[in-house]
């Protein structure tokens, strides 16, 4: 993708805390995009610069990065990437378009039944190319301005635990028990002896540096067999399908 200085980036709207609708130049004058930035460690940003650059492409996953964005360091003159553009599909998201189109009656079957292919297809591919998802959620659905799905979203962080399956919570919930600083030592060590056998390098994902993972800083996720993370991916396409 090209490379752009955040200066010549002109803010429009903010969708989301990490989204941005910006605008960049071009031979054309200026375009509008989306730009996804940091709110945390940079390791989840470049984790899904790489997936998105590495995945074939699929026509109901987001395009692949139009634009790297790139920031001057005070200090030391180095220069980090802070963030990525991409496609801005102004439909939003199914979260909010499937309760509008129910209420005003636009919702109809065959939309949801087309929207469901798409989805599951999406999914397919991702998963024959040796990845997974892990955010499914109406939140990370988009819609085309040609009314078709567009799945966004692939830092594989995980999932919060009301759409993860039963197994993924469990691991999440052994993950925080061993990591969380305030309990007491006794019930830690049982914790932690545990999650190191679900998730033996968990304290390699737990550190803030970009290590180039293969399958991202999830422990849950990471604690999962390739037949398991597909169990895992069905509950949650179960779930939003429903």
């Amino acid at each position: 993708p090209e490379v752009i200085d955040i200066h010549c980036i002109k803010l429009c709207r903010q969708l989301h805390e990490s989204v941005s609708l910006v605008q960049v130049p071009s031979s054309r004058g200026s375009q509008t995009v989306v730009m996804k930035a940091l709110t945390s460690y940079p390791k989840y940003l470049y984790h899904e610069l790489k997936l998105l650059l590495t995945l074939p492409p699929h026509p109901a996953i987001i395009s692949r990065p139009r634009h790297i964005v790139t920031k001057k360091c005070g200090f030391g003159g180095k220069t980090a990437v802070i963030g990525f553009t991409t496609k801005y599909h102004p439909n939003g998201s199914l979260r909010d378009i499937l309760p509008f189109r129910r209420i005003h009656g636009t919702l109809c079957v065959t939309d949801q039944v087309k929207w469901a292919i798409q989805l599951t297809a999406a999914l397919i591919h991702i998963h024959d190319h040796g990845r997974y998802y892990s955010d499914l959620r109406l939140d990370n659905i988009l819609l085309s301005v040609t009314d078709d799905l567009v799945l966004v979203d692939f830092e594989q962080r995980g999932v919060w635990c009301g759409f993860a399956s039963p197994e993924l919570n469990y691991v999440d919930y052994i993950s925080m028990l061993a990591t969380d600083s305030s309990s007491p030592n006794t019930m830690k060590e049982k914790y932690v002896k545990l999650l190191e056998r679900l998730v033996p390098h968990y304290k390699a994902l737990l550190r803030s540096e970009y290590g180039n993972p293969e399958h991202g800083f999830s422990v849950p996720w990471s604690g999962l067999a390739r037949n398991e993370l597909e169990a895992a991916e069905v509950f949650m396409l179960g779930r939003v399908l429903w």
